[in-house]
């Protein structure tokens, strides 16, 4: 079973995105993001800008590239609001992404659990939603190797402190990432804290 990820798939990984990013989000953020996510020095990520900055499209690539270069593991990819949230990353992957990356037929939709499979190396990607304080317990005790949160700053510590602990595997390479708006929210406080200020923010971050 390979679980930790090689120099060489690393960098494959980076190439396999190359101008197909950029047809993506024009501006290639994406591509300077997805060398940060490939980049074993960070245990935490965060990528802040205003709306329609890429950031999404960043985490939907992301998401589908390391279930490709790592076998058998889960990666969540979260946010804000209702069930019907997973639809908006359903269709962002498989209308958009896999076409663009030519991975049409190596990954299948699993509707009941709100999951893609990657058929090759058998890695799942879960789409999930946090509405309520209750959504948190479907993630709790299980094994995320790389969790993606979006919108952060819409929710509590306590959520991003609940996942976290569910945030391992991948053979030490696990990563959490988050994306967040300039401006006010519930998180706005601990992510300034964590991921923005130099005296505060946690190391590897």
């Amino acid at each position: 079973m390979r679980l930790k990820a090689s120099v060489k798939q690393r960098r494959f990984l980076i190439r396999l995105l190359g101008d197909k990013c950029r047809v993506l989000h024009k501006d290639g953020s994406v591509t300077t993001g997805l060398e940060d996510v490939a980049d074993e020095i960070w245990e935490y990520l965060g990528y802040g800008g205003a709306r329609r900055g890429g950031k999404t499209h960043l985490m939907a690539v992301a998401v589908v590239l390391l279930s490709l270069v790592f076998d058998n593991i889960k990666i969540l990819i979260i946010r804000k609001g209702k069930a019907a949230v997973v639809n908006n990353y359903k269709n962002l992957i498989q209308q958009k992404v896999l076409p663009k990356l030519g991975l049409d037929k190596v990954f299948k939709w699993y509707a009941q659990d709100n999951v893609f499979r990657c058929l090759p190396t058998g890695s799942e990607i879960h789409l999930g939603y946090l509405n309520l304080p209750k959504d948190i317990e479907q993630y709790i005790g299980n094994e995320y190797a790389f969790v993606f949160l979006e919108e952060a700053t819409q929710h509590e510590d306590t959520a991003y402190d609940d996942l976290r602990g569910s945030n391992r595997g991948a053979g030490g390479d696990a990563k959490f990432v988050i994306s967040c708006n300039p401006g006010g929210g519930p998180g706005h406080v601990w992510v300034k804290e964590r991921f923005v200020n130099p005296q505060t923010r946690w190391p590897n971050t």
